[in-house]
């Protein structure tokens, strides 16, 4: 089959499509139990980043005197393991002029098996801050069962967040700290937290993560708020020690501005592979992206508290302090990838409609069909048929031969296909045409009636008015002097050659109509001197 893709960056390995195979067999074609054949598509495989998509389904052609499948015939669309599209279904033709047992086939679409987790990816995390509690306490719990709960200081008021509660920093002394623990010791990691942020009087505020400034200065998943007093332009500045250089990382990430609430990510894969910093589930910024390759060894502090809402910088936390609200803080030991943030950003547990399905392939079953055992029906020209049932079956269509002019077997057809009403009653000129038993106007048939405009029926008897049957509400004027009498089928109208006529105003559909019908029963008493014409017309 077709080569699966393999991934650079942003997406996973897609599996490869399931190719075709045929086999045409002049004697029988026998699969037993214990086998199977499959075209089956590849499955997505993870990487990094993201899930690759699965492949589609492939194509089993199998033609032969007789089939005999008591095994497995696959066609299968490949399976994704996050949030990858699935492979679609592929096809399955069985041909056979003799006996055909299917047995088991399958040309299904793949399955999505992402599993929704209350918090992605538990397994990683070394901490995880909801930032819930209430403010009687005077500590955050760390809920990934590491124990690295954080000591609350000053007095954050407790109000809604993205996700439950969230801490609201006073930008003036309120902020958080865990004791140092080896635990917080990474050589890669990801940083993922909600802030909703304040306009502040500091240039720069802190955020989260690890430092010091002093002798040997180094920083560890340092996250600052930058242009923090400035009226419309906050950025995120994402830090750490790489080698020699104390304060590297990738550019700065831009926010649209105050008073709203941002997902903010910092991920660092350590050296050989890359630090990100992402903005509402995304590290691109128009089309910049915010990323750096790491080409040495990260630095590791191994004294410094782990800071929340002021600077990370500092070892007694006394400076930059944030103004805003924060939300469910996490720290992973694992640098998260693109689906990853993406899966963190829309909600764990919200993403079920983002789960793709694919489409099920086909399955064919060529068979000579039994023809059914036909009646002698014999249809005589002009006598009414009350009851016919040739049968039917799958694939097999008749043909009547000896229809009177004007019907065809040669095209189906309804009444309104016909081309106006001559040919229909060319087919009954023996005079056996079958009166409807109850019909509005004065037609003998009950072609087209939907799509008539105008309908005269003359059954009014006196008057100066004939009523249009239609419900369109064409009525016509009848000249005083035009008679009233009986017509082809109960009233008619007379007219004497002279004075008599009947008009109605311009109807807008006649005024250039592309296409028309005008029936009508007449006839003629005399011939107009002078004016003969063909039929004594």
């Amino acid at each position: 089959g077709s080569g699966g893709g393999h991934a650079a960056t942003g997406t996973g390995n897609s599996g490869g499509g399931g190719g075709a195979i045929s086999f045409l067999v002049a004697g029988d074609f026998r699969l037993e139990g214990n086998g199977s054949i499959s075209a089956s598509g590849g499955k997505g495989q993870l990487d990094s980043d993201s899930s690759g998509a699965g492949g589609s389904g492939g194509a089993i052609r199998i033609q032969a005197a007789n089939i005999y499948n008591s095994g497995r015939i696959l066609a299968q669309g490949g399976d994704s393991f996050g949030l990858g599209g699935v492979g679609g279904g592929g096809r399955i033709a069985l041909v056979t002029a003799g006996a055909l047992v299917e047995g088991d086939l399958n040309a299904s679409s793949g399955r999505s098996l992402y599993a929704a987790a209350s918090v992605h990816r538990s397994a990683d995390l070394v901490g995880h801050w909801k930032f819930d509690e209430n403010a009687s306490v005077s500590v955050a719990t760390d809920s990934s069962g590491n124990n690295l709960h954080a000591t609350i200081v000053g007095s954050p008021q407790r109000l809604p967040g993205v996700r439950d509660g969230a801490f609201y920093f006073d930008g003036n002394d309120d902020r958080a700290f865990v004791p140092y623990d080896s635990k917080l010791a990474l050589n890669a990691y990801t940083v993922s937290l909600w802030v909703y942020p304040e306009r502040n009087n500091e240039g720069w505020t802190g955020i989260f993560g690890r430092g010091n400034a002093g002798a040997g200065n180094t920083r560890n998943y340092a996250v600052f708020l930058g242009n923090s007093s400035h009226v419309d332009s906050p950025f995120i500045h994402h830090r750490f020690t790489e080698g020699s250089n104390w304060s590297d990382g990738p550019p700065n990430h831009s926010l649209t501005g105050w008073n709203q609430w941002y997902h903010v990510v910092c991920s660092n894969g350590g050296i050989g592979s890359v630090a990100r910093t992402f903005v509402n589930g995304t590290f691109f910024e128009g089309n910049l992206i915010r990323e750096k390759p790491i080409l040495e060894d990260l630095v590791i502090n191994t004294s410094s508290p782990l800071n929340f809402g002021v600077d990370p910088d500092s070892v007694t936390s006394d400076n930059l302090f944030f103004l805003g609200r924060m939300d469910d803080v996490r720290l992973y030991d694992v640098p998260l990838g693109i689906e990853d943030v993406k899966i963190i950003h829309l909600g764990e547990t919200s993403l079920d409609g983002m789960r793709t399905t694919g489409t099920d392939g086909s399955i064919l079953r060529v068979t000579v069909p039994t023809l059914p055992a036909l009646p002698d029906i014999s249809l005589t020209y002009g006598q009414e048929i009350l009851s016919a049932d040739l049968g039917e079956h799958p694939g097999i269509t008749y043909s009547v031969s000896g229809l009177p002019p004007g019907l065809s077997n040669r095209k189906t057809f309804t009444p309104p296909d016909l081309p106006g009403l001559l040919s229909w009653y060319a087919s009954d000129r023996n005079g056996s045409f079958a009166f409807h038993a109850d019909r509005a106007y004065d037609r003998n048939d009950t072609v087209a009636t939907s799509d008539l405009i105008l309908g005269l029926a003359f059954e009014e008897g006196n008057g100066s008015v004939a009523l249009d049957s239609t419900g369109n509400g064409n009525h016509a004027k009848v000249l005083s002097s035009t008679q009233w009498t009986t017509g082809k089928s109960g009233g008619g109208i007379s007219f004497d050659g002279d004075n008599d006529g009947v008009y109605f105003p311009k109807l807008s559909y006649m005024n250039q109509p592309s296409e028309f019908t005008l029936s009508l029963w007449f006839n003629r008493a005399t011939d107009k001197v002078g004016m003969s014409t063909n039929n004594g017309v």
